[in-house]
């Protein structure tokens, strides 16, 4: 008998799949049956956003991820969406950002940063909990640059 332990990550996809339902989908990559690389895209309007994802390090030579972006696109495009937003990176032009901007050389999209804090008294514990004292006043703290492993 297999019995499932409950975590807070397993508890966000859920709730998350639950919640979306129609607007949302899960995109796969496999080799031999095995996920390789996989992430979530959010839908609304004409909009296809990519969310989370992840990959078999081990798999990476294969470039999964690139594979799983172009899908994505063509999937998105077959479904009626004029746009797949890939989101940017850690801290503006990093890896992360120049791996995305490779998907569309000609120009990158306006973004906004939205700084409304639902839950102030949650987000408050949260940095006293937190060791690092940084000095700055960046939003949200828990995503400083200088806290990135």
């Amino acid at each position: 008998m297999r019995i499932a332990t409950i975590t807070s990550a397993n508890l966000f996809f859920h709730d998350t799949s639950r919640l979306l339902q129609t607007n949302i989908e899960l995109i796969e990559v496999k080799l031999e049956e095995k996920v390789v690389a996989s992430g979530l895209f959010l839908l609304y309007g004409n909009m296809a956003h990519y969310h989370l994802m992840g990959s078999n390090k081990e798999y990476l030579p294969l470039a999964p991820v690139n594979l799983m972006i172009h899908h994505a696109a063509l999937w998105a495009k077959s479904k009626g969406y004029e746009y797949l937003h890939l989101g940017g990176g850690y801290t503006g032009n990093d890896s992360l950002y120049r791996f995305k901007h490779t998907f569309n050389k000609n120009k990158s999209a306006d973004f906004y940063i939205g700084k409304r804090i639902h839950c102030p008294d949650f987000y408050e514990q949260l940095l006293l909990q937190m060791e690092e004292n940084i000095g700055e006043d960046y939003f949200p703290f828990y995503r400083h640059p200088q806290l990135q492993a």
